[in-house]
C-alpha cells in the first residue's frame, strides 16, 4: 500500500467505524489534504479494492473495509499513530476512584464506563473463573446487531465465556491482544481485545479485562479505554495474601 493509498484507506476506515456507511469519493475530497482529483481518488479506490482492502456493494455505492482491511489497519497503521488517551475519557474513569467502593464495586463500575464509553461489551474475569460482563443495551443499538445471524453468533460466543475465557487467558501473554475474524470464538462479523491485569488473587496478573464488539469497533479508544482502566486496577487494587 503507498502512502497516498494508506492516507485514503485510513479516512474511509475511520470514517466507517464512525457512520457504518459506506465512504464516497466525494467525501473523501473533502477531507484529503493536499488535494487531488476525484478520478485520482476513485483510481486509487478501485486498487485498494482489487487488494483486498476494500469493498463495493454495489456500483454507485462507496467504499468500506473488509477484515483484511481492519487487520491492516490494526496491526500496520495502529501501532505508529500516538495511542494519547481521550482527556475527557481519562478524567471519567479516574473519577470513579473517588467514589470510595470497594475493589469488586471499583473494578465493576470500571468495566460499566467502559461499556458506555465504547459502545461495546466490557468483560472482566476474576479468579476461580468469576466473571462479569454489561454494556448489551449499548451494543445492541450498533447496526450491525440488526442482522440476526450476527446477533446469534455473538450471543452464542457470550453463552460459553466460562469456558472461553479459560482457555483466552491461557493463550494471552503479558501484552494486549486482539482478536478478529473466523479464526476467532466470536465468529466472522465481530472482534475482542483482551488484557491480563492485577485482580483480587494470590496470583498476579490473575484477572482479564475485555472489550467485544463488532470488527467496525474504535480500536484506538478501545485500547486507550483499556489501558487506563488497567492502570487504574493495578494501582489501586491489592493482591490477597
Amino acid at each position: 500500500m503507498t502512502k497516498r493509498q494508506e492516507k485514503i484507506f485510513k479516512i474511509i476506515l475511520e470514517e466507517y467505524v464512525k457512520t457504518a456507511q459506506a465512504v464516497s469519493s466525494d467525501c473523501l475530497s473533502k477531507k484529503l489534504e493536499p488535494k487531488i482529483s476525484s478520478a485520482t481518488i476513485r483510481s486509487e479506490m478501485a486498487e485498494l479494492a482489487k487488494k483486498g482492502y476494500l469493498r463495493q456493494e454495489h456500483i454507485s455505492a462507496g467504499r468500506t473495509p473488509t477484515l483484511k482491511g481492519f487487520r491492516y489497519y490494526v496491526f500496520q497503521l495502529l501501532p505508529a499513530e500516538e495511542k494519547e488517551k481521550a482527556v475527557s475519557e481519562k478524567k471519567r474513569l479516574q473519577k470513579i476512584k473517588s467514589q470510595n467502593l470497594d475493589q469488586l464495586s471499583l473494578v465493576k463500575e470500571l468495566i460499566k464506563k467502559v461499556a458506555f464509553l465504547s459502545g461495546d461489551l466490557g468483560l472482566v474475569k476474576f479468579e476461580n473463573n468469576d466473571f462479569y460482563y454489561t454494556g448489551f443495551s449499548h451494543l445492541f443499538q450498533q447496526p450491525e446487531f440488526q442482522n440476526a445471524l450476527i446477533l446469534h453468533e455473538f450471543s452464542r460466543a457470550v453463552d460459553q465465556l466460562d469456558v472461553l475465557i479459560p482457555e483466552i487467558l491461557e493463550s494471552l501473554g503479558k501484552e494486549t491482544q486482539i482478536l478478529m475474524g473466523r479464526k476467532t470464538f466470536l465468529g466472522g462479523s465481530c472482534s475482542a481485545i483482551f488484557t491480563r491485569c492485577d485482580l483480587l488473587g494470590k496470583e498476579k496478573n490473575c484477572g482479564l479485562i475485555g472489550i467485544l464488539g463488532p470488527i467496525r469497533m474504535n480500536y484506538h479508544r478501545n485500547l486507550s479505554l483499556l489501558e487506563e482502566v488497567k492502570e487504574i486496577i493495578n494501582q489501586e487494587l491489592f493482591l490477597e495474601d
